[in-house]
């Protein structure tokens, strides 16, 4: 729990201050109703053949005509997939062009080297970087128009866009709907290659890869793992390391592809046909077992040194072997270390006493706090609401208990039962609505933790909070709230409304 409580500090509301934050936010709020300021618009959405009506129903239609059934059970994290015209061949470009890249440039005066876009170019089996006055990670040189041209042209090199779900908005509701449904990041890359080019050298990723192409196709060669399921990225290989390869794909405009990490692969356009230019969809980046154990055992150790002595009983003397030391004896045989002495530590009896206490360990696991303070992270970091604004927090009139109520983004709010560093117990409503959507998937400029935002209520709320959080698009009455009386009703309604996470039902 002590991390869970980390990311708990400083999270809205206490029971004293409940009443005067309702009238804070309330006067905040009105103020933002009354200032006439309208939200951003989107770009279109245009008829892609994605079905958009829920998370489910979007990765559902990517797929098609392989059921969600049979992608888990055959290819997620085993093999490769191809998908013929996943996406309508004609809109494919809607999502990202060459011509986006272009206007993007010029409405930004410079996308940042390193930060916004890489430029690059494998040549004679060799990657080359062709990012300009590139000074640090965050880049210290900018694409301009002119440079973008010259590249492209003189150069025959490939962009690399990092994260265009920052400008793209059919691409924030693409990539939102899937960090739903999959319950963890999803990031973006666009890739734009000339005619007869390559851009990267073979390699493979720590993550699970989905590439949509978006104009003219591209030649895909796919390898044997190097390793199952890596954890990290690779270095670059050479063609011989790599052998033959096991796939040899041409992906046309509007097919997607998906290959489980640890695949390596290659890609290049052809000499006769048109430049390529191809979305690559990527999750699962240390979403593991093992990186949940790793927020289990560490929460639970803290526990158990806590309340088991056996955890705090010091180790034998000088395990270390530091000088004037001793003898280990290993399965029987005794390497001397440091010197003569009359010392002798057993390793075998050290492992026995270490998995006698990993048993114990067991008994101290919390898997609902762990999985909690795992997912606080995706919760801080995650894309806001396709469409939400913070010009537009405000959902309707204030509701007040004569009227129904359904809460606004289900998709984007969690409610968590948990304590706070004075052990207090709390039902905490944590939501993504105001992270930022220019900064996603980038590393924070300051290198701050991130934390989600969202308030907190006294625990006898509980009740009332998971019938409004159980029923995600379904009216509930505001007066029939299981809470214990009207005041701890309205203080609910009002809270929530004013944090724009519920409204009055039409």
């Amino acid at each position: 729990m002590h991390s869970l409580k980390k990311k708990l500090r400083g999270t809205k509301g206490s029971l004293a201050s409940l009443a005067k934050r309702r009238r804070q936010l309330l006067s905040k709020t009105i103020r933002r109703q009354d200032s006439g300021t309208p939200p951003p618009e989107l770009q279109p959405i245009v008829d892609t053949k994605l079905n958009f009506a829920t998370p489910s129903t979007l990765f559902e239609s990517l797929i098609a005509p392989l059921s969600v059934a049979s992608f888990f059970e055959d290819y997620w994290e085993q093999k490769p997939l191809v998908v013929k015209s996943a996406v309508t061949p004609s809109r494919a470009s809607d999502l990202f062009s060459f011509d986006d890249l272009r206007r993007w440039v010029w409405r930004t005066k410079g996308l940042s080297f390193g930060r916004h876009v890489n430029v690059c170019r494998y040549v004679d089996g060799k990657r080359e970087s062709l990012n300009e006055d590139h000074v640090g990670r965050g880049g210290g040189g900018k694409l301009t128009s002119e440079k973008l041209e010259r590249l492209w042209r003189e150069k025959r090199a490939t962009f690399q866009v990092h994260q265009p779900q920052h400008s793209k908005d059919i691409l924030w509701r693409i990539l939102g709907h899937l960090e739903s449904y999959f319950g963890c990041l999803v990031g973006s890359n666009i890739y734009m290659t000339p005619v007869g080019s390559q851009g990267l050298a073979p390699h493979y990723d720590d993550v699970e890869v989905f590439i949509i192409q978006l104009e003219g196709s591209k030649r895909w060669r796919l390898y044997a793992n190097a390793q199952s399921l890596p954890q990290d990225y690779s270095r670059d290989f050479s063609q011989e390391e790599i052998g033959e390869p096991t796939h040899d794909i041409v992906l046309e405009t509007g097919d997607l592809m998906y290959f489980p990490r640890g695949t390596i692969h290659q890609a290049y356009t052809a000499p006769d046909g048109s430049h390529s230019t191809h979305i690559t969809i990527s999750t699962y980046q240390h979403n593991a077992w093992g990186d949940l154990l790793r927020v289990m055992v560490h929460d639970g150790l803290r526990q158990a040194m806590d309340k088991e002595v056996a955890f705090r009983r010091g180790i034998p003397c000088n395990l270390l072997g530091l000088p004037g030391g001793f003898h280990l004896k290993v399965g029987g045989a005794t390497d001397e270390m440091g010197g003569a002495s009359d010392k002798v530590v057993d390793l075998s009896t050290v492992r026995a006493h270490a998995v006698e206490l990993i048993g114990k360990l067991t008994d101290f696991l919390q898997e609902r706090a762990s999985v909690q303070t795992y997912s606080m992270d995706f919760i801080a970091s995650r894309l806001p609401p396709y469409g939400y604004s913070k010009e537009s927090t405000l959902q309707g009139p204030m509701p007040s208990l004569k009227n129904t109520v359904v809460l606004c983004w289900p998709d984007h709010t969690y409610l968590l039962e948990g304590c706070d560093e004075e052990d207090q117990r709390w039902t905490f409503v944590y939501h993504s609505l105001n992270n930022p959507r220019d900064t996603h998937m980038m590393t924070s400029a300051h290198g701050q933790e991130c934390k989600p935002s969202g308030v907190k209520f006294p625990i006898h709320f509980g009740v009332a909070l998971k019938e409004l959080f159980s029923s995600p698009g379904r009216c509930i009455q505001a007066s029939k709230l299981a809470a214990s009386n009207d005041e701890d009703r309205q203080c609910i309604l009002t809270t929530l409304w004013a944090e724009g996470l519920i409204r009055v039902a039409l």
